[in-house]
C-alpha cells in the first residue's frame, strides 16, 4: 500500500465508518444506520480526496480499489441478527428494557432501522 493510500485511508476514516457484510461487501454508516453503497461511496471520497489535494489529474481507478481494500481490512462486522434489546429509529437507539433512547453510534453494526422517531 503506497503512503498516499495510507494517508487517503486516514483522511476518510475521520468522517465516516464502515463495515461489511459475511460475504465482504462494503457498508457504510448513514444516520445511524448502515447501508450497502460502501464501495460506490469510497470511489467518490477517493476522487475528492486527490482533488482536495489539486492532484486530480493523477487519479486513476487503482487507487479507488486500493482505498477500498484498506477500509475492508479494518472495518468491522455487521451483526447478522441486531440485539434483540435495541431497536434502531431514526432519532437513536431505543433500549427496549429501559426505555432510554440514546444516540446513534457507528458501532451498532446494524443495517435495519424503524423510520420512526
Amino acid at each position: 500500500m503506497s503512503r498516499l493510500t495510507a494517508e487517503m485511508a486516514a483522511w476518510v476514516e475521520t468522517s465516516d465508518t464502515f463495515a461489511q457484510d459475511r460475504t465482504g461487501r462494503l457498508y457504510v454508516c448513514r444516520n445511524g444506520v448502515y447501508v450497502p453503497d460502501g464501495e460506490a461511496f469510497l470511489r467518490a471520497r477517493c476522487l475528492a480526496f486527490y482533488e482536495a489535494k489539486n492532484r486530480a489529474g493523477d487519479w486513476h481507478k487503482n487507487a479507488a480499489a486500493e482505498l477500498t481494500e484498506r477500509i475492508r481490512i479494518t472495518a468491522g462486522r455487521l451483526l447478522e441478527t441486531p440485539p434483540s434489546e435495541v431497536l434502531n429509529v431514526a432519532n437513536g437507539l431505543l433500549d427496549l428494557e429501559t426505555g432510554n433512547l440514546r444516540g446513534h453510534t457507528s458501532a451498532h453494526l446494524s443495517t435495519i432501522q424503524v423510520p420512526v422517531a
